[in-house]
């Protein structure tokens, strides 16, 4: 469900890693939804998943180690969305981690 009451159907549900320069994060529990065009992430599931905080700024985002406090990936603002640059897009439904949704 969606911030305006709307349902979505899920298709499928996966996992995948996301890269930093530095780091790779787990991404699981990965939800398919066609209607969606753009990648969205849960910051509770990402932090329980990977042990670490995220801390927003304005102008940035940081992602730290919960351990150590280190640094592990940055991400800046883009249209008044915290937005994280890779080289790569995941793609969390290409692998054979995939389950359809019926």
């Amino acid at each position: 469900m969606i911030g305006d009451g709307k349902s979505l159907r899920i298709t499928h549900l996966g996992s995948s890693t996301l890269h930093s320069s530095a780091h790779s994060f787990k991404l699981n529990n990965i939800l398919c939804v066609l209607d969606i065009k753009h990648n969205l992430l849960s910051i509770y599931q990402f932090c329980v998943d990977n042990n670490v905080s995220v801390k927003f700024l304005p102008w940035c985002f940081l992602v730290k180690d919960l351990l150590m406090g280190k640094i592990l990936a940055k991400g800046k603002t883009k249209k008044g969305v915290y937005e994280w640059s890779c080289a790569v897009t995941p793609h969390a439904f290409s692998s054979l981690k995939t389950t359809p949704i019926n």
